[in-house]
């Protein structure tokens, strides 16, 4: 739902998930790819899931694998997830943490985070550029 944050598209899209496991990946993350998604899913034996940590010990909660049973049971617990933090969706479950590769845990906030990931600005080498 626009507007309502991570948690509150998580509880939508799950509505249309009927695998097993489900991957949450931030999208304004440029380096996670494949390799990424497999070392997560390649952790998540014995409990709920697995999540990435950062160099600095964070739990990156939009970069993880977790069991669709366990997230639904999560989601049960609230009748709405909107404006809600994904920790407090998230933080509960039993997550095996995986730490991360290079920069897989760099984000890309505002425009001007670009240039320090060799990123090009938006538009760029777009006729007419994106508006």
């Amino acid at each position: 739902p626009a507007g309502a944050g991570p948690a509150a598209g998580i509880a939508a899209g799950m509505q249309h998930v009927d695998a097993p496991w489900v991957v949450l990946l931030a999208g304004d993350l440029p380096y996670v790819g494949g390799g990424t998604v497999d070392r997560l899913l390649g952790a998540v034996a014995n409990g709920c899931g697995a999540v990435l940590v950062d160099g600095h010990g964070r739990r990156q909660l939009l970069s993880a694998a977790v069991s669709s049973a366990a997230l639904r049971r999560r989601l049960a617990t609230r009748p709405s997830w909107r404006d809600a933090a994904v920790h407090e969706l998230l933080g509960a479950l039993r997550l095996r943490e995986v730490a991360t590769s290079g920069s897989e845990a760099d984000d890309v906030d505002v425009p001007a985070d670009l240039p320090r990931h060799h990123l090009p600005a938006p538009g760029a080498g777009v006729p007419g550029g994106v508006r």
